[in-house]
């Protein structure tokens, strides 16, 4: 080999050389930088273990679908007042979306801290209970709210949350285990029982029982402060109210003025519509099976049935029959969900799937969840081994009709049955003033036609598309 030849082979050897150092020095960072992420990863996975943190949502993001939380907004109680001190009348919301809301978000913390991890909820006898909420009001300082309808705590703990995710070990525990609490109202009170600045809450079902939610005795002081009120609460419009006598129930000091509202039946004839609505229920809309039943189109596969129209949609499945052989069909939880959980889903999982239904419904046609209203989350109970969501529709915030605008029954891990009946509401330029609720009460009484029995709610609801007080008794 000559020369030239020699050193042209000797200088291609070093750039081999140089090239393969580089590529080399390259892999060992990249090697390092896994490596230190992965000591993170476990480190925070130790330490979260230390923390006793709930791993059942060690899930992963399903291709194509934005993960969604519960939306807040589909929980707003019907009132929220306050009493900030012995020389302030008390203050509340009622009949006013954007006010309740406003006011609401600013007792959130509170409402978090004593339905959370770090308090513990109890049961307490009929006096006891009924004894808490009566000096409880008597207080120099109070929160206190009234929900449309009861609610359990954990479910009210997981709208104020606003977290992606809520796990069991997230919310209050009962002093002796699990217990099934719904709370209709609501007082919050400084807690006299300790020095330091710290809240208990007691709670009535409307139905006779009472609970208590106070801090674990190792929580020594809150972050909320009711002080923080008169800033944040300024601009909220708020009227006094005081407590029908003999009854845990606070009712406004003022007419109210509300709008007249129109409704009218949701229309489906667009295709575009009708073809997404088919596909959110895991129909194909290009190739399936219908046909016409009087005003209503039915479509259907070897295991559900879709029914659309005549003012009402209709979804089943075999899951809903109890001789279903526990195959489980239908809209799965996770598709609505958009992660995989560890596990069987949750109660917060579930909840999570018809409020992430309703908010694709919406996306859809805002026809399909009200138009100008607001669905809100109603009635949630368990029938054997299925459980029951329900919303109803508002309008600022006053409940529309007495029934339930959207009906879904899950299984384990699918919704198996959905009732929906959509309405498209709209607010009219015309406006009516309601007449202050104990008006109404003492009204009733005079006219003998006050329902028998204790007074069990007074709530502002639209009745053909004008708010009026309603009265109802045990």
């Amino acid at each position: 080999m000559n020369k030239t030849a020699k050193r042209r082979f000797s200088g291609a050897f070093e750039i081999f050389k140089t090239i393969l150092l580089v590529l080399l020095v390259i892999s060992l960072i990249v090697l390092v930088v896994v490596y230190i992420r992965g000591m993170k990863v476990y480190e925070n996975t130790v330490m979260k273990k230390k923390q006793n943190e709930s791993f059942d949502k060690l899930w992963s993001v399903q291709s194509g679908i934005q993960p969604e939380g519960i939306n807040s907004d589909h929980l707003l109680p019907e009132f929220v007042g306050y009493k900030q001190s012995t020389f302030m009348s008390p203050r509340g919301c009622v009949g006013d979306a954007d006010s309740v809301a406003e006011l609401y978000e600013l007792v959130k913390p509170c409402i978090i801290e004593l339905f959370g991890s770090e308090a513990v909820c109890r049961d307490l006898s009929i006096d006891n209970g009924a004894d808490a909420f009566e000096r409880a009001k008597k207080s120099d300082e109070f929160i206190y709210i009234r929900y449309h309808v009861p609610v359990l705590y954990q479910l009210i703990y997981a709208f104020a949350a606003d977290t992606l995710t809520v796990s069991e070990s997230d919310v209050a525990v009962g002093g002796d285990g699990n217990i099934s609490a719904y709370v209709s109202e609501l007082i919050i009170v400084p807690d006299k029982d300790f020095a330091a600045h710290r809240f208990v809450a007691y709670a009535s079902d409307g139905a006779g029982r009472y609970f208590e939610f106070r801090p674990a005795q190792h929580i020594v002081t809150s972050g909320f402060y009711i002080s923080k009120l008169a800033d944040g609460a300024q601009n909220i419009e708020a009227y006094g109210f005081d407590f029908i006598d003999g009854t845990n129930i606070a009712v406004a000091d003022a007419e109210i003025e509300c709008s007249v509202i129109s409704k009218s039946t949701s229309d489906y004839s667009e295709q575009a519509d009708r073809n997404a609505l088919l596909r959110l229920f895991k129909y194909n809309p290009d190739k399936l099976d219908w046909y016409t039943d009087g005003e209503v189109d039915v479509y259907i596969d070897s295991h559900s049935q879709l029914r659309i129209g005549d003012g009402s949609i209709s979804f089943s499945t075999s899951d809903s029959l109890e001789d279903s052989g526990g195959t489980m069909r239908g809209i799965e939880i996770e598709t609505l969900l958009g992660y995989t959980g560890d596990g069987a889903p949750s109660l917060f999982d579930k909840l999570s799937a018809v409020d992430n239904l309703v908010g694709r419904l919406g996306d859809i046609s805002p026809s399909l969840v009200g138009g100008a209203a607001t669905p809100c989350l109603g009635d949630v109970y368990a029938d054997k081994s299925l459980l029951t969501v329900e919303y109803f529709l508002t309008h600022n915030n006053i409940r529309i009709g007495t029934e339930p605008y959207l009906r879904a029954v899950i299984t384990e891990n699918t919704i198996s049955e959905i009732e929906l009946m959509p309405v498209s509401v709209t607010g009219t330029e015309e406006t009516v003033l309601v007449p202050k609720p104990m008006y109404i009460v003492r009204k009733l009484d005079v006219l003998g036609k006050l329902p028998e029995g204790a007074i069990k709610a007074v709530s502002l609801n639209y009745t053909d598309g004008n708010a009026e007080w309603t009265v109802s008794a045990k």
